[in-house]
């Protein structure tokens, strides 16, 4: 779902009872003047303000029945994560290797974390059959993979720049003004996800 400055999420996830939960996520800027701290998380309860914020912009922009489950919550249930996404510097050093989501701290619209895992598994692999080195090989891995990290993290700020700081009016965007919004704002990347058909850059 979709809202000026922003947009929502919802989706199940496993409980620890053998049931189902429902989590909900809204993107968005917290208002001028709210006491946050960009740097930090703040876990479910600590942050008062922004949950209102939150169960307003779904009372306004929602579906009901979407925006009910929103307001239900409590506001003890609701954390606020800020989006940290710098660039890595490397990707191995001194023996210690960063993989997955840990080797490229990327937004999660990028939905990359579980097949980027698989990639760098797959080249942390190669490079220690290709030499006896473990320096060597951890040299290897951070040269190949430390690239395509970067290219990732660039992904998701370009992804989460246009769909939360620059979105455009969606009451007014047709579908080919929609198709040409989604081609701009991927473009130049090498994602696997985001190509188009027949586009055979690495």
């Amino acid at each position: 779902m979709v809202f000026p400055g922003g947009h929502g999420i919802f989706y199940l996830m496993p409980a620890t009872d053998g049931g189902r939960l429902l989590n909900c996520g809204v993107y968005m800027f917290p208002p001028a003047g709210t006491p946050y701290d960009p740097s930090a998380a703040h876990p479910p309860g600590a942050a008062p303000e922004l949950a209102a914020r939150v169960k307003d912009v779904a009372r306004r922009h929602f579906p009901a029945r979407r925006a009910q489950v929103v307001e239900s919550c409590a506001d003890s249930a609701i954390a606020v994560q800020p989006m940290l996404d710098p660039p890595l510097p490397r990707c191995a050093a001194s023996g210690v290797v960063l993989a997955g989501d840990a080797g490229a701290p990327t937004r999660p619209h990028t939905a990359s974390g579980a097949v980027k895992a698989i990639e760098d598994a797959r080249c942390l692999e190669r490079a220690l059959r290709a030499t006896p080195s473990p320096r060597e090989a951890l040299s290897r891995y951070d040269a190949e993979r430390r690239e395509e990290a970067n290219r990732l993290t660039a992904l998701g700020r370009r992804i989460g720049r246009a769909q939360v700081e620059e979105t455009p009016d969606w009451q007014t965007t047709g579908p080919a003004g929609r198709a040409a919004w989604t081609r701009a704002t991927l473009s130049g990347t090498a994602h696997y996800l985001y190509r188009d058909p027949g586009d055979d850059t690495t």
